[in-house]
């Protein structure tokens, strides 16, 4: 976004003016949490947000619930899993400067008394907040982008292999050399995508990969790879992020569902699976009237 400054002009005794831009740091509160700062393992506490920013400047949300999880959402929702007293902490940054406000919540294990809480419940009306599917994308880790270059990598390596003894009399040796220069550029383009940080050109690149997919699908109908799918075993940490781009004065919940019988709140979210198979994980969300879904496909070998 741009910036607008204040300026401190000083005049020297020449008469001189000089000025120097004096950037103005949001202005950040909690401004509720619905149903109040105590419940139990059970309940979904809404974390609402009040920020101005005098500049107008684009702004980063940065949620820390005390429980090792996070959020970049403007508002959120989120469940705690074990008792305990947790300081939730808001932080807001303009690129230059950034604000605070926390909160303590106070949860307590099922089936016991709920202490009274210290903040009045915060209802910021029932409405949609136009929700799209659009808005959201699953983001897998670095590692699993590493994984997915790995196997092109060992596929290149067979197509060069084949090239190496190819007679150019007998067979069709230019599709192999199409097909390796096809690898070379989806590696190349998933190694740009694993530094990108623009969400636009992200999904720039993971469109131009699976097209790249999908040429190399046509020239060697028996490689068949979907950029979406993550590969591993039973040792590999899957972590994946829910990407949101956007803001809306109601709390967003995110849900995943693991595909095996396994479901996990949050935007940042990791597991393991115990079984070999393919598996279809799919992230929900929604902001209590309209909810909407974005999955992917994860290969246990």
């Amino acid at each position: 976004g741009t910036a607008i400054f204040n300026h401190d002009i000083k005049i020297s005794d020449d008469g001189s003016a000089t000025s120097h831009g004096v950037n103005r740091a949001p202005q950040v509160q909690i401004s509720g949490v619905n149903p109040g700062n105590a419940g139990n393992t059970e309940t979904r506490f809404a974390f609402f947000s009040k920020v101005n920013d005098p500049d107008l400047d684009e702004l980063v949300y940065s949620w820390n619930f005390g429980d090792g999880k996070t959020s970049s959402l403007n508002n959120v929702s989120h469940k705690y899993t074990y008792p305990g007293t947790y300081n939730v902490a808001l932080t807001v940054s303009d690129g230059v400067t950034e604000s605070s406000d926390t909160v303590n919540v106070r949860v307590v294990a099922l089936g016991d008394v709920i202490p009274d809480s210290t903040l009045p419940a915060y209802e910021p009306g029932t409405h949609s907040s136009g929700l799209k599917a659009d808005n959201v994308r699953i983001i897998s880790g670095d590692m699993n982008l590493d994984s997915f270059s790995d196997e092109m990598g060992r596929v290149q390596a067979e197509k060069e292999a084949l090239l190496a003894e190819c007679d150019e009399a007998m067979e069709d040796c230019d599709k192999l050399r199409k097909e390796i220069g096809l690898l070379e550029l989806i590696q190349a383009k998933i190694a740009e995508l694993a530094t990108e940080t623009d969400p636009a050109r992200q999904k720039q690149l993971n469109d131009e990969i699976n097209a790249l997919l999908t040429q190399l699908h046509n020239s060697d109908p028996a490689l068949d790879y979907d950029f979406a799918t993550i590969r591993g075993n039973a040792n590999t940490t899957f972590f994946l992020y829910g990407q949101i781009n956007f803001e809306t004065d109601l709390p967003l919940w995110i849900e995943w569902d693991t595909g095996d019988g396994r479901t996990f709140g949050g935007q940042d979210v990791s597991w393991k699976y115990a079984e070999s198979g393919l598996y279809e994980v799919v992230m929900t969300v929604s902001d209590g009237t309209d909810s909407v879904t974005s999955s992917l496909t994860i290969k246990v070998e």
